[in-house]
């Protein structure tokens, strides 16, 4: 079992998905049925979970990008050593 780096971006991408999508299910189930204080809570919670979300799925792209191919993020992003 070869656990390198991309796997491990694979595993919290596939684990985000699922949260985000369970965060989704249940934030319209508060919608339909909380009242003003639950769906302004449930709103703020959905909120952080997207921007948490999108955070990780651009940096996973980013260090798969790097674990593919250094060069080309030096190139990318005009580093030098």
């Amino acid at each position: 079992m070869n656990f390198g780096g991309s796997e491990m971006i694979r595993s919290i991408v596939d684990g985000l998905a699922v949260a985000i999508i369970v965060g989704t299910i249940l934030f319209i189930i508060a919608h339909l049925k909380g009242d003003d204080g639950v769906k302004y809570e449930a709103g703020k919670m959905f909120g952080m979970v997207m921007w948490a979300g999108m955070v990780v799925i651009l940096f996973s792209v980013f260090a798969a990008i790097f674990l593919a191919d250094p060069t080309l993020f030096n190139v990318l992003f005009n580093i030098k050593r």
